[in-house]
């Protein structure tokens, strides 16, 4: 209700019904920030729907069509538990209520890291804030022109590793993605790359 500046109550919305002075309606919420990529509402620098950084410019629009490939970043337990019997790195305490977070693969390349401003990186999947073992300038997803796209190391601390069993992929040298591959690297982290045949629930 409108409130007369002068502290009486009033039944007209518009003039105060005791002194008959104009009424101030009553301040309007301020508007909701939203994710200028998904259009989710934004409460923190980073989108809790798709991981986007608020303080950077949003990537311009994903193509369409049968060509567009997406990555799928999540903080995997069975991964860290495999990062801890190594001992590769000393992780922090598992986050278990990490959101997942969805990139769309466009361009020529996408840069797998932590935002530095020191080092001058802003990788366009940035865990800086999700996991402390991921390098500053990590890895690349490099698009092939079949369609497909590479997983290239860049000579990370603590490496990227494909297939568990045979452990980090050699630096610098491309590994051809295949559809549902999943890239394990930081202390905690798993990135599923999936194909444009695969539905969204993970299904080929």
């Amino acid at each position: 209700m409108p409130a007369c500046p002068r502290g009486h109550e009033s039944a007209d919305p518009d003039w105060c019904d005791v002194c008959g002075i104009a009424l101030d309606p009553p301040a309007s919420h301020p508007p909701v920030a939203l994710c200028p990529v998904c259009e989710a509402p934004l409460e923190g620098r980073y989108c809790e729907r798709c991981g986007h950084d608020s303080t950077r410019p949003a990537p311009a629009a994903p193509p369409s069509g049968p060509t567009t490939w997406r990555a799928v970043v999540r903080a995997d337990p069975a991964w860290f538990a495999v990062v801890r019997r190594r001992n590769v790195a000393d992780p922090a305490e598992f986050p278990r209520d990490a959101a997942e977070r969805q990139y769309v693969l466009t361009g020529e390349r996408m840069a797998i890291g932590r935002y530095s401003a020191g080092r001058g990186t802003t990788p366009d999947i940035d865990l800086a804030g999700v996991d402390p073992a991921v390098s500053a300038a990590h890895a690349l997803l490099v698009a092939r022109p079949d369609g497909g796209w590479d997983l290239v190391d860049l000579g990370s601390t603590n490496g990227t590793t494909l297939a568990v069993d045979d452990g980090p992929i050699r630096p610098h040298v491309p590994v051809p993605l295949t559809d549902g591959a999943v890239v394990r690297l930081g202390a905690w982290t798993t990135i599923t790359v999936t194909s444009p045949t695969r539905r969204p629930d993970g299904s080929a």
